[in-house]
């Protein structure tokens, strides 16, 4: 009941505002508003099984990207919340770049509600982020990926492992890169410490921000496997 009071308290100094067009909120929301919410562009089929690339058109059969189908996958699979535009990238943008991180309440929405709708029934025993490297963590002050996978873990009721996994050195943006660069980028980028509570073969969703080609998460999920991984399943906020 405190809790609520101070909340309440709070709204009339601070009132919430949707971090896709800043328009207020009602009171007791969070996330996108309506309005956002509907002109978002939410991932549904037809989409690669593997790594949930969308794709134009009808597909009448079970579609593997040639990415996917023709490079070893360490992930089981990749599922996305929404495409890497409007309302979602905004959101995406603030959280990421200008310290907003009410934003990631309403994403970390679409992510439960998209591992709701693909992995209704798929066990997991630990949540893990991708890291940043320490000294660019240092730099912006947070993790996105973390704060993401934070609630992610709280909504599901599943542990949160901030320590598994870390990235042992710099890289590159991989904004501009291509798929192949972008895989030489992030190759040997990652590293996984298992200790005696993950026991033997658990299972790990890990969250990011952002997945265009998948190189970060399989780079991630590579580690992960050759530590006793069992299965490595991907959820992100969207997909760019």
């Amino acid at each position: 009941m405190i809790k609520q009071t101070c909340r309440d308290v709070l709204s009339l100094f601070y009132p919430a505002v949707c971090p896709g067009c800043e328009g207020p909120l009602e009171t007791g929301a969070s996330g996108l508003c309506w309005e956002c919410l509907s002109s978002s562009f939410l991932l549904q089929e037809p989409f690669c099984l593997c790594c949930g690339t969308p794709v134009s058109g009808e597909i009448q059969h079970a579609y593997v990207c040639h990415t996917c189908s023709s490079s070893k996958r360490y992930f089981d699979m990749v599922r996305s919340a929404a495409r890497y535009e409007g309302p979602v990238k905004e959101s995406v943008q603030k959280l990421k770049y200008t310290q907003a991180l009410w934003a990631a309440e309403g994403l970390s929405e679409l992510m439960l509600a998209s591992l709701r709708t693909h992995w209704p029934d798929l066990p997991f025993d630990f949540v893990v982020p991708v890291p940043l490297y320490p000294a660019r963590e240092r730099e912006r002050g947070y993790n996105q990926s973390a704060i993401l996978a934070r609630l992610v873990a709280k909504k599901m009721g599943c542990r949160l492992d901030l320590k598994v996994l870390r990235r042992n050195r710099p890289t590159r943006t991989q904004t501009r890169l291509t798929a192949a660069r972008r895989r030489a980028n992030v190759r040997g980028a990652f590293e996984a410490k298992i200790s005696a509570m993950h026991g033997a073969d658990f299972r790990v969703l890990l969250v990011d921000d952002v997945v265009t080609t998948g190189a970060t998460a399989n780079e991630c999920a590579k580690v992960l496997i050759r530590a006793g991984a069992q299965r490595v399943s991907v959820l992100a906020a969207a997909h760019g």
